[in-house]
């Protein structure tokens, strides 16, 4: 069987992600449906630049608030699951949002609430912390999981561990000038971080 042609750059992500594992090298150039999936989502990602969080106690005003930041040019909206009523407010979104927007979950705490959000058809769920197998559950869904960390340490390892995108949490402890430099450090800036928490107009323009 011929092996995939790879680039420099594939390849270093593969011994970064490997490390000294054997792998089958024949299987590195098919991508699975998930993998489709997630490369889809993390093109929209980018391509919006910004999340917006919709949290509220009433989900009717949150479904209005999602519609709305649509209509007004909002690519990528996030449900946090402390919403009331988040599963109908995902539910209902989903169902109305057009095809520019895309949904995602947040305040993911435990890799087991992934199933039932994966059902209602979610892109993308993030978390304020790093619950053990989240990545993994959100990828064999073909979800993008966004796991939070803060230290260059922490968002190395979670880099390590697969995660497409990180969330920088919470990004108001950092400085604009803090986070270009972590990102210059070496394969550093291979890491696909979004910052979230006090992030204000001033401050988004400097990141």
């Amino acid at each position: 069987t011929a092996l995939p042609i790879l680039t420099r750059s594939q390849l270093s992500q593969v011994e970064e992600r490997f490390g000294k594992n054997a792998i089958d090298l024949t299987l590195l150039g098919q991508d699975s449906e998930q993998e489709t999936q997630i490369r889809s989502t993390l093109e929209h990602l980018n391509d919006a630049g910004v999340i917006a969080i919709l949290r509220a106690k009433n989900a009717d005003v949150a479904i209005e608030r999602g519609l709305e930041l649509a209509a007004m040019g909002c690519k990528a909206l996030e449900v946090t699951t402390d919403t009331t009523d988040c599963v109908r407010v995902v539910d209902e979104l989903q169902s109305k949002l057009p095809d520019s927007c895309i949904l995602g979950v947040g305040t993911v705490m435990k890799a087991e609430q992934v199933p039932s959000f994966a059902a209602l058809g979610v892109k993308f769920a993030l978390s304020p912390i790093a619950p053990p197998g989240f990545i993994d559950a959100c990828h064999n869904y073909g979800i993008v999981a966004v796991p939070a960390g803060f230290t260059s340490n922490e968002l190395w390892s979670l880099h390590q561990q697969g995660a497409r995108m990180i969330k920088l949490f919470p990004a108001h402890q950092y400085s604009p000038s803090l986070l270009k430099s972590v990102l210059s450090v070496g394969p550093l800036k291979n890491m696909n971080i979004s910052p979230s928490g006090g992030i204000g107009e001033f401050n988004s323009i400097l990141i």
